[in-house]
């Protein structure tokens, strides 16, 4: 009897025939103590309760269920969501911090948690939570305009959004100050995070993290002071390679995971496009700086990109035979992205906005990679290159100092995130 009361409700549940389906569920109820089936009926019933508005009911179904089946995020979820809504926002919290303890790297239970801390007054934790949910997937910020999403998430998708754009845009800004020689600083733009609306001037360049709207728009930079003392390293910096190259096996430039578009899936996880790094996100290498002393002294005259005293990212950039980097942005025009071409074939080019450019072995090329670019090697031999950041020429110290201190202030803020406790 029971079994046949269950099996004709998830058939009517299968047709969409929710009401006719609850009704043989709680039939079933009445005729079954077995945990199981009673987790499958209550399940339900709480699920249809909170989708007909009836959110203490479903309250009472999702805590018996609960009961019985344990840690479940998506159930916790569900009872939290039903909490919240019939008017209990404060006890609702728990409930959604479990079911985040539970799976932790769910965008939606991030979502939804930050909203009720922001509405219990906790709007710290909840930029943090918002925060660490915009890393797992960006979607949290951007469902608020996604016509197929409910109204309660699109609204806290508005509300996340927004709190974020407001609290970077002012973390900037203070960060920064009020100094009239840092107005160019002050004005920049973090694209992912700015509070207002804004246009590129130039549409070949677009860089998609740090914009200095008035920072002149120079594709290619050529003959400055600095160059012609790293290049007489040169043969140093290539000898250094040759010497450690066969104990390095470097990493894929691109992990397999990265969020990025398909023109560039047969690079993710590949070793066609791969790096060897000395510093990395202002982080050292020990293991391969160890084998680079000279690469490392004759860096010392570059105006580095550094944080905290360590250069932001150096690396040798390997591009193997037959292979290209499709267009793509960088992240900031306040950077030159450098490179040291190494070891060169026949058939290799980069392209910086509408000019392509034939490397020299030896000869530095520096460019904004915040300009629309793409690299092609199409030669028959590997194409090896040293590639770091050093400023874009036109800043001053002091903007270049504001600038790094915006970074470091922000960074700090992303590394002191946390879940907080109920």
């Amino acid at each position: 009897m029971t079994e046949l009361l269950f099996s004709k409700a998830r058939d009517l549940h299968q047709k969409g025939e929710s009401r006719q389906a609850a009704l043989i569920y709680k039939e079933a109820l009445e005729n079954t103590q077995d945990p199981k089936l009673r987790i499958e009926a209550l399940g339900f019933l709480g699920g249809w309760r909170h989708a007909e508005q009836d959110y203490d009911e479903a309250v009472e179904y999702f805590a018996q269920c609960a009961a019985l089946c344990g840690d479940h995020p998506r159930l916790e979820f569900e009872w939290a969501n039903a909490i919240e809504l019939s008017g209990r926002v404060g006890d609702a919290l728990p409930h959604y911090l479990k079911a985040l303890r539970l799976h932790p790297k769910n965008a939606r239970y991030l979502l939804y948690a930050g909203a009720a801390l922001d509405a219990l007054g906790r709007h710290e934790e909840a930029l943090q939570v918002w925060s660490i949910g915009a890393d797992v997937d960006i979607a949290l910020r951007k469902v608020k305009d996604d016509p197929n999403a409910d109204t309660e998430t699109r609204d806290k998708s508005h509300a996340a959004d927004s709190a974020l754009r407001a609290a970077f845009s002012d973390l900037h800004r203070q960060t920064v100050g009020d100094a009239s020689e840092l107005r160019r600083v002050r004005d920049a733009i973090w694209v992912q995070t700015h509070d207002g609306e804004f246009q590129y001037k130039n549409r070949m360049q677009q860089p998609h993290v740090f914009y200095m709207p008035d920072l002149p728009a120079i594709p290619v930079f050529h003959d400055l002071e600095w160059m012609p003392t790293l290049e007489r390293h040169w043969r140093d910096i290539r000898e250094e390679y040759l010497t450690a190259a066969h104990a390095l096996s470097g990493a894929p430039y691109i992990e397999k995971n990265a969020m990025l578009g398909a023109e560039f899936n047969l690079l993710k996880g590949s070793m066609d496009w791969k790096s060897i790094h000395l510093f990395q996100n202002a982080a050292p290498n020990e293991d391969v700086i160890r084998h680079f002393p000279k690469t490392v002294e004759a860096l010392q005259s570059v105006p580095l990109v550094r944080v905290d005293g360590q250069p932001m990212e150096v690396f040798f950039s390997v591009l193997a035979p037959k292979t290209r980097i499709p267009p793509h942005f960088g992240l900031a025009n306040s950077r030159m992205t450098t490179h040291l071409p190494l070891i060169i074939p026949d058939n290799c080019s980069i392209r910086v906005a509408d000019e392509t450019h034939q490397w020299q072995e030896g000869k530095v090329f520096s460019f904004d990679d915040s300009f629309r670019h793409a690299a092609a090697n199409d030669g028959e031999e590997t194409r090896v290159v040293l590639i770091f950041e050093s400023w874009a020429p036109d800043l001053s110290a002091a903007e270049q100092d504001a600038i790094s201190k915006s970074f470091s202030v922000r960074t700090d803020w992303l590394k002191q995130r946390r879940i907080p406790n109920a």
